[in-house]
C-alpha cells in the first residue's frame, strides 16, 4: 500500500477528441501517460498497472495507475466515498470523519506516536521533526509543560487543535488560508502549490475544468455536481506514521464534461494537512467507461504530490526510492479495491440494465 497515498481523488485531462470509441482511453493512456502495449494489454486482461511520470520539478513526484473492475462506474463512485475504500487495508491506523462545520470533538480519537510527541519539544521554526505551520510550532513551545507530567496529553490535545483550527480556516478562505510549512527552511507554501496544480490540465484524461475551478475557488466557487466531504488519518507504511487531513471532492454529471464521453465520475482529494514527507498532494480517481463491457469501469488514479525533502544532494539519493516505493504502493493500492468491489458485490448492487431491472 502506498505511504504517501490517501484516498479517493478525480482525474482531469488533456481532452481526448473524436467520438467515444474503445479507442480513445487506449490512445490516452498510450500517448499522455507513455503506457507500452504490453501495459495496456494487461490492463484490458485485469491486470492493474503503475508507472511514474515527470514532475514540474525535482521535488515533485507524479504517479499513476489503472485497473479495470467488474462494477458499473455508479458502484465505484460509491465505494471510492466510503469508510472502506478510505482505510486502504492495513496501512491505515487511525481514522475519523469530520462534519461540516468541524468541531474539536470529531478528532477525539486522533493520537501521535510517542516518538513525535517527544520531537516536538525541541520543535523551533525552521528545525522541526514534524512538518507544522510556523503558528503552530510557536504554540507548541508556548503551550506545552514539556518538564512535566502533563507534557503528553497536553500536546495531544494541541495537536487535535491545530488540526481543527487549519481546517476552520480551509473551510473559510480554502487552499489560500493554507499557512506555510515552517519546519525547514525555506518555507514552503502549499496553496502556491495546488494553485499551479489545478490551473494546469497536464496528464488529466479530460479537461475537468468547472471541477478544478470549484476546487480551487473553495468555498468561494461552487460547480453544480460536486460534493464535499472531509476526514483525516493516521497512516503507517513502514516509515513514520503520519497524521494526514483531507479534503474529498466527488463528481458526476454536470460536473464532467469531457466532450468525448469517456469520464463518466471523478473524485479529487486536496490534502490540508500532513506532519510528515509531502507539503502539497493532489490525487486524482477517474472513471472512465468500459465501451467493450459497459457493466465494468476502468479506474484511473493520479497522484502529484511535492516533497521538500527531495531538493537537494540528499534528495536526489532519496528520489529513486520514493518514486518506486510509491509506484509499487499504487499498483497495490488498485489491486485491493477490485478485490474489495469484485468479492462484494452484495454489497454494492449490480447498476439498472434491460436485463436486470431496478
Amino acid at each position: 500500500m502506498r505511504w504517501f497515498v490517501g484516498v479517493a481523488v478525480a482525474l482531469g485531462a488533456t481532452t481526448v477528441l473524436g467520438s467515444p470509441d474503445a479507442q480513445a482511453p487506449d490512445a490516452y493512456l498510450r500517448s499522455t501517460i507513455g503506457l507500452s502495449a504490453g501495459e495496456v494489454n494487461r490492463l484490458q486482461s485485469g491486470a492493474a498497472v503503475a508507472t511514474l511520470l515527470d514532475g514540474r520539478d525535482g521535488r515533485e513526484v507524479v504517479t499513476f495507475g489503472a485497473v479495470h473492475i467488474d462494477r458499473s462506474p455508479g458502484d465505484v463512485l460509491t465505494y471510492l466515498t466510503e469508510v472502506a475504500a478510505l482505510q486502504q487495508g492495513d496501512a491505515v491506523q487511525q481514522l475519523g470523519l469530520v462534519g461540516t462545520p468541524p468541531r474539536l470533538d470529531d478528532f477525539a480519537s486522533f493520537t501521535l506516536s510517542p516518538r513525535s510527541v517527544a520531537s516536538l519539544q525541541s520543535c523551533r521554526i525552521g528545525s522541526c521533526e514534524l512538518q507544522l505551520p510556523g503558528w503552530g510550532i510557536t504554540r507548541f513551545r508556548q503551550e506545552v509543560p514539556w518538564r512535566t507530567t502533563d507534557a503528553e496529553p497536553r500536546a495531544q490535545t494541541l495537536m487535535r487543535s491545530v488540526a481543527h483550527e487549519t481546517l476552520s480556516a480551509y473551510l473559510r478562505g480554502g487552499h489560500a488560508a493554507l499557512a506555510p510549512y515552517e519546519d525547514r527552511r525555506p518555507s514552503h507554501s502549499p496553496s502556491a502549490e495546488y494553485r499551479a496544480l489545478l490551473e494546469s490540465d497536464t496528464y488529466l484524461p479530460a479537461p475537468l475544468t468547472a471541477l478544478r475551478h470549484a476546487i480551487n475557488g473553495f468555498p468561494h466557487r461552487a460547480a453544480l455536481g460536486v460534493r464535499h466531504q472531509f476526514f483525516w488519518t493516521v497512516v503507517d507504511f513502514g516509515m513514520k506514521p503520519t497524521f494526514r487531513l483531507s479534503h474529498m471532492a466527488v463528481a458526476s454529471g454536470p460536473a464532467i464534461h469531457d466532450p468525448a464521453g469517456h469520464v463518466v465520475g471523478a473524485v479529487v482529494t486536496l490534502q490540508i494537512l500532513a506532519t510528515h514527507y509531502f507539503s502539497s498532494t493532489l490525487e486524482w480517481h477517474f472513471l472512465v467507461r468500459d465501451a467493450a463491457t459497459p457493466s465494468g469501469t476502468y479506474l484511473y488514479y493520479l497522484s502529484r504530490s511535492s516533497s521538500p525533502g527531495l531538493g537537494g544532494f540528499k534528495g536526489r539519493l532519496l528520489r529513486p526510492t520514493v518514486r518506486s516505493r510509491g509506484r509499487d504502493a499504487i499498483e497495490a493500492y488498485l489491486n485491493f479495491s477490485k478485490r474489495s468491489l469484485e468479492d462484494d458485490a452484495g454489497r454494492y448492487p449490480i447498476a439498472c440494465s434491460n436485463s436486470s431491472p431496478c
